[in-house]
C-alpha cells in the first residue's frame, strides 16, 4: 500500500512536484516550438527577414483565435441556422493550440452572406489537376494550360506535412489557398455559349428536392442510367415528387430545445450518481491502452458509509451483506453489474468468503419452478481462493476503471444479459450468457432506474394480432417448405372442439424447383491439402522457410513485407482455399507446451496447436515465387533464426557461391587476400541502394500477380469453399436464376394453416427456424455441412431484400454468420471481398437466412401428443416448369512445376494424417474427373 512508508510518499511528493516543473516547462518550449515551425509568418517577416516584435506575435496569435472562433460559429450556424457565409473559409493549414483560445468574448464575430459558386467553378475550387477530365473542356483549361492566370492553384509537386502520422493521406497537403475573386476573373475569360445543353443544365445554381414515396400500387418500370453496373428495376414500387423545404417557422431562427417526449437521461445511458460516489485526483497507475498512466487521473471514490443509499435505494449496508443478496437470489430477481454501464446479470452465487450459496441449475431455464439455493462451506484451497479473487477485483477496479472502493467483502457471480429470443409460442424473453462473471457486491445494483423498454418480455401474441388479414409470410411447414404468401383469413374455432390450435387460410406462392448445385460443385471442386512438412520435403526447402514466406518477411529500408501473407499461426488467422489450421490432439497440446514452456522461461505456446496444412493453389504461388526470386529463399534457407533482412543480403546471397563458381576468377580468387575480396565486393554495392529499390519493386508488383493478393483473412473457426467451387457456383446459380426468370410460379390456397406453420418476416427479435446457436464442440461438426447449402432471406432490414435465394459458401462460427452468393445480382450486395462478382454476395447473420437444403418445420405437441394439422387446398393454380441441367465443371490442373504432387504424396500417406488426407481428398477428385469424362463421352 501507498500508505506503508512515510518517508517513502515525502520522497514521491518531492519527485511529483520535480516532475511538474519540469511538466511545465517543457509545455511552454513545446508551445514556442508549435507555432515557429507551423507558422513562421508570426515571427519573421518572410520578405525582408525582419524578426517581429512580442507585440505583433501575440497580435497573430490573437488573429488566428478568432479565425478559429468564427470557424466554431460557422459550423453552429450551418446546423441549426443555415449557411452563414458563401464567401468564408479556414484561412491557415493549422489550427491554433487550445490553451490560447481564451478571452473570446472580446472578439465580434460578423460574416458576409455572398453567393455561393456555380457548380462548376465550385468543382474548380476543390478538383486536383489529376481530376480536370471531370470538367468541360473550357474549365479544364483552367487547370492544365501554361497560359492559365490560376495555374498557381494546381501544383502538381507539392509538400505533405506528416504532423506525426504514418500514412499519406493523413498528413496535411500545403497547397495554397484559392482567392474567389481570381477564380471568378479567370472563369469569365472562358466562353459560355460554347458548353453543351447538358453542361449547362450541369451548370445551374439552384435545384430542386425530390421525395421517393412507398407505394405497392405503382408497377412502373424504370431504366437503368448504368446498365453495366445496375440492372433495371422491374417494380419501382415507389413515386417522385418535388419536395419544398419547410420554412421554420417565427423569425426563422432555429432555437434548441428539447422536444416533448425526450427523456434526460435515455433509458439504459450510464448513470454514474447510481451510487454515491465523489472524485479526485490521484496519481494511480490507471492502464490506459496496455500502458500504465504517467500522470494525475481522476479516481471516483465510492461512498464506503454504511448509511450511501443509492438509486436503487439500497444502502452500503445492505450491499455488502451476503444474506441480502442470497434473499434476493432466492426470489429469482435480476441485477445489474459493471456500474456505471448498469448491464442486466442473472444471480447464480454468492460467497462472503466462508460460504457459497449457489442456485440450483434447474432454475436458470424459464419455468423452473420456485428457486432453489444450495449452501456450501469453503474449503482451505477454496478461502484462498476467495481471497486472492477478491484481490484481483478490488485491484482490477483501481488499475482498469479508476474506481476506488473497500476491500472486496462479498463476491456475486452472474450471467450476463445476452439479448431477446422468441420462443416457439411466439412470446419474446431476455436470455442470459452461459458464462459466468465475478462482481464486487458494492458495485452491484438491484434495480435500475431508466429501464429500456426495448428488453421488456412479451406475452404470446394472438393469432389476429400476429398474422393481421393481408400481411406476408413465409410458410414453414411440410411440403411447401419455403413458400411466401399472405393470410387471407383468421380460421374460425369449429364447435364441440376441445383442443384446438388457431389457424388460417393462406394463399402461396410456390417456388420453382431448385436444384442442390451448391453440394454438387462443391463436391466436384474439392480440392488437396497436404501438411506444411511434407509441402516442404516436396518443395526442397525447410519447414521454417515455408512457414516464413506464407506469412511475413520483413525487410530493411523501411519495413517493407515480402511474404505471401496466407497464413499467421501467432494471430491464428489465414487465407481460406489457401491454408487450412487443424486442430492438434490433445496429447500433442500438451507435449507442444510443456517443451515450449521449458524454453520459455515457463510460458506456453498458444500458438502451437493447430497442424497447417496448404493446398494447391499455395504450393503454386510458392513454386512461382521461387521461380522468379530464388534470391529470396536462399536468404531464409541460410538465415534461419532471424526476424529481420535486409535487400542487400538478399542481392548478395549468391556472391560467395558465383565467386569461385566463375572460371575466369578461379585463379585470381585462389590466390586472393581477404582484403582483397572485401574490396571488391564494396566496389559491387555502391549501388546497393538503387538495386535494392528496385528489387523491392519487384518483388512487390510480381505478388499482385499471384492469386494470394489482398486475400482477407479469415480465423481458422471460419469455414469457406474454395474458389474453384465458388465461381462455379457463381456461374451455375446465374444460369438457374435466368431460367427461371419470367417463368409463372404455382399458387396455392391452403385452409388451416396452425400458427407455428407461420412466420412473420422481419420480426422485432430475428429468428429462423432453421438458425442454432453452435457451442465449441459442434463447431467442426456441424459448421461445415452449412456449406453448399440453398437459403432464402428472411429480413429485408439487413439491404437486401426479402425471399432473395442464394447458396452459402462461407460459414464465420464465432459470430453466427454466412456468407451468400445469390442467384442474380442485387444492389446491397458485394463482392464478398473478391470472391463473387460485384452485387452478387452479402454477409448476413444466419438469424436472417431459412436453409432450404435442410428444412426443419416446427413439431409441436397438444395434450403431450404429437400435433398433426388438417389442412386443406381450397384452389390451385399450375405454374411453368423450370428447364435447367447443371453443366459440367472441369477442375483445372494445378499440377505445374518441376515437382510431382501425387507421387510425393503417395509415398508419405502412410505416416502422417495430413497424408491420408490429401490422398482421399484425391480419389474423390479422381472419382469425380473419370465422372466428367465419362458424362463427355456420353454426350
Amino acid at each position: 500500500d501507498d500508505d506503508d512508508d512515510d518517508d517513502d510518499d515525502d520522497d514521491d511528493d518531492k519527485d511529483d512536484n520535480d516532475d511538474d516543473d519540469d511538466s511545465l516547462e517543457q509545455t511552454i518550449n513545446w508551445r514556442s516550438e508549435y507555432y515557429q515551425r507551423k507558422f513562421p509568418e508570426f515571427f519573421v517577416d518572410l520578405d525582408t527577414g525582419r524578426i517581429k516584435t512580442a507585440d505583433e506575435v501575440n497580435l497573430a496569435l490573437r488573429g488566428l483565435a478568432k479565425v478559429m472562433l468564427e470557424g466554431l460559429c460557422w459550423v453552429m450556424k450551418y446546423y441549426y441556422q443555415g449557411v452563414a457565409s458563401w464567401k468564408w473559409y479556414f484561412p491557415t493549414h493549422y489550427a491554433p493550440l487550445a490553451s490560447d483560445m481564451v478571452n473570446l468574448t472580446d472578439f465580434e464575430i460578423e460574416f458576409d452572406m455572398g453567393e455561393p459558386f456555380h457548380p462548376l467553378e465550385q468543382l474548380l475550387g476543390v478538383l486536383p489537376p489529376a481530376s480536370a477530365k471531370f470538367l468541360p473542356e473550357q474549365y479544364r483549361a483552367l487547370m492544365v494550360n501554361a497560359e492559365s492566370p490560376i495555374l498557381d492553384y494546381y501544383p502538381t509537386e507539392f509538400e505533405v506535412d506528416m504532423n506525426g502520422k504514418r500514412n499519406p493521406w493523413e498528413g496535411i497537403s500545403l497547397i495554397p489557398f484559392i482567392d474567389e475573386r481570381r477564380l471568378l476573373d479567370a472563369v469569365g475569360t472562358t466562353d459560355e455559349s460554347s458548353l453543351t445543353p447538358t453542361e449547362r443544365l450541369r451548370n445551374t445554381r439552384i435545384g430542386s428536392e425530390w421525395l421517393y414515396t412507398y407505394d405497392p400500387e405503382c408497377k412502373e418500370l424504370v431504366r437503368s442510367t448504368l446498365p453495366r453496373l445496375f440492372p433495371d428495376i422491374t417494380h419501382a414500387e415507389s413515386r417522385c415528387v418535388e419536395w419544398v423545404l419547410p420554412a421554420i417557422p417565427g423569425d426563422g431562427l432555429f432555437r434548441a430545445r428539447r422536444l416533448p417526449g425526450c427523456e434526460i437521461p435515455q433509458p439504459s445511458f450510464p448513470d454514474v450518481k447510481a451510487l454515491s460516489v465523489s472524485g479526485a485526483l490521484r496519481k494511480v497507475h490507471v492502464d490506459l491502452f496496455g500502458r500504465p498512466s504517467k500522470k494525475e487521473s481522476l479516481v471516483i471514490n465510492v461512498d464506503r458509509s454504511p448509511n450511501a443509499v443509492g438509486s436503487d435505494e439500497i444502502d452500503m449496508r445492505q450491499r455488502c451483506d451476503a444474506a441480502f443478496w442470497v434473499t434476493w437470489m432466492t426470489q429469482g430477481k435480476t441485477v445489474y453489474v459493471e456500474w456505471p454501464f448498469l448491464h442486466e446479470a442473472e444471480l447464480v452465487a454468492v460467497c462472503d468468503g466462508d460460504h457459497k450459496w449457489t442456485l440450483s441449475k434447474s432454475n436458470r431455464k424459464h419455468g423452473g419452478g420456485p428457486p432453489k439455493v444450495h449452501q456450501k462451506r469453503l474449503t482451505t484451497a477454496e478461502e484462498q481462493q476467495y481471497i486472492e479473487e477478491t484481490r484481483d477485483l478490488h485491484t482490477h477496479a483501481l488499475s482498469k476503471r479508476a474506481l476506488s472502493i473497500d476491500a472486496v467483502t462479498v463476491v456475486l457471480t452472474v450471467r450476463r444479459f445476452e439479448g431477446m429470443r422468441r420462443m416457439m409460442n411466439g412470446s419474446v424473453r431476455r436470455w442470459f450468457e452461459h458464462k459466468t462473471i465475478t462482481v464486487p457486491a458494492q458495485l452491484t445494483l438491484c434495480k435500475n432506474v431508466h429501464p429500456d423498454p426495448r428488453f421488456v418480455e412479451k406475452r404470446p401474441p394472438t393469432l389476429a394480432e400476429a398474422f393481421p388479414v393481408g400481411s406476408p409470410l413465409v410458410y414453414i411447414g411440410p411440403e411447401y417448405y419455403g413458400a411466401m404468401g399472405r393470410v387471407v383469413r383468421v380460421d374460425e374455432r369449429p364447435n364441440n372442439v376441445q383442443s384446438w390450435v388457431p389457424s388460417c387460410t393462406v394463399e402461396l406462392e410456390l417456388p420453382h424447383k431448385d436444384f442442390p448445385f451448391g453440394h454438387a460443385l462443391r463436391q466436384a471442386n474439392q480440392m488437396d491439402w497436404y501438411p506444411d512438412y511434407i509441402v516442404a520435403k516436396m518443395m526442397k526447402m525447410s519447414s521454417r522457410t515455408l512457414s516464413k514466406i506464407c506469412s511475413s518477411v520483413y525487410v530493411t529500408p523501411g519495413r517493407a513485407d515480402i511474404g505471401l501473407n496466407i497464413k499467421f499461426a501467432k494471430q491464428e488467422m489465414m487465407v481460406a482455399g489457401y491454408a487450412m489450421a487443424v486442430p492438434k490432439p490433445a496429447w500433442q497440446n500438451n507435449n507442444n507446451n510443456n517443451s515450449s514452456s521449458s524454453s520459455n522461461g515457463g510460458k506456453t505456446n498458444n500458438y502451437g496447436k493447430y497442424q497447417w496444412y496448404y493446398s494447391r493453389l499455395t504450393i503454386e504461388a510458392v513454386h512461382q515465387y521461387r521461380e522468379a526470386f530464388p534470391e529470396v529463399f536462399e536468404l531464409l534457407e541460410r538465415r534461419p533464426n532471424e526476424n529481420r533482412y535486409s535487400v542487400e543480403q538478399m542481392l548478395h546471397v549468391f556472391d560467395d557461391q558465383k565467386e569461385f563458381d566463375d572460371p575466369e576468377n578461379k585463379d585470381e580468387n585462389e590466390g586472393a587476400s581477404n582484403d582483397k575480396r572485401k574490396a571488391k565486393r564494396a566496389k559491387k554495392r555502391k549501388s546497393d541502394k538503387e538495386l535494392a529499390e528496385e528489387k523491392l519493386l519487384a518483388i512487390k508488383d510480381f505478388k499482385t500477380t499471384l492469386g494470394t493478393h489482398r486475400r482477407i483473412l479469415v480465423p481458422p473457426t471460419s469455414h469457406v469453399l474454395n474458389p474453384l467451387a465458388i465461381k462455379a457456383i457463381e456461374q451455375e446459380s446465374a444460369r438457374y436464376f435466368a431460367a427461371c426468370y419470367d417463368l409463372h410460379k404455382a399458387k396455392v390456397v391452403v385452409r388451416g394453416v396452425p400458427l407455428h406453420y407461420m412466420y412473420r418476416p422481419s420480426p422485432a427479435v430475428p429468428w429462423s427456424p432453421t438458425w442454432f446457436k453452435v457451442t465449441v464442440g459442434d463447431l467442426k461438426t456441424k459448421y461445415p455441412d452449412l456449406l453448399g447449402d440453398r437459403v432464402m432471406t428472411l429480413r429485408s432490414d439487413e439491404g437486401v431484400p426479402l425471399g432473395i435465394k442464394g447458396t452459402i459458401v462461407a460459414v464465420h462460427t464465432d459470430q453466427n454468420f454466412a456468407e451468400v452468393l445469390f442467384d442474380s445480382t442485387e444492389l446491397a450486395a458485394n463482392t464478398l471481398n473478391g470472391k463473387v462478382a460485384p452485387m452478387r454476395g452479402a454477409q448476413l447473420p444466419l438469424t436472417s437466412l431459412l436453409n432450404l437444403s435442410k428444412p426443419k418445420s416446427p413439431q409441436p405437441r397438444l395434450q403431450g401428443e404429437l400435433y398433426r394439422p388438417k389442412m386443406e387446398v381450397l384452389k390451385r393454380t399450375k405454374g411453368s416448369k423450370v428447364k435447367f441441367v447443371l453443366e459440367n465443371v472441369q477442375v483445372p490442373n494445378l499440377n505445374s512445376g518441376n515437382y510431382n504432387l501425387n507421387k510425393r504424396r503417395s509415398n508419405n500417406n502412410q505416416s502422417s494424417r495430413g497424408g491420408r488426407r490429401g490422398s482421399h481428398n484425391n480419389r474423390n477428385n479422381n472419382n469425380n474427373n473419370n465422372n466428367n469424362n465419362n458424362n463427355n463421352n456420353n454426350n
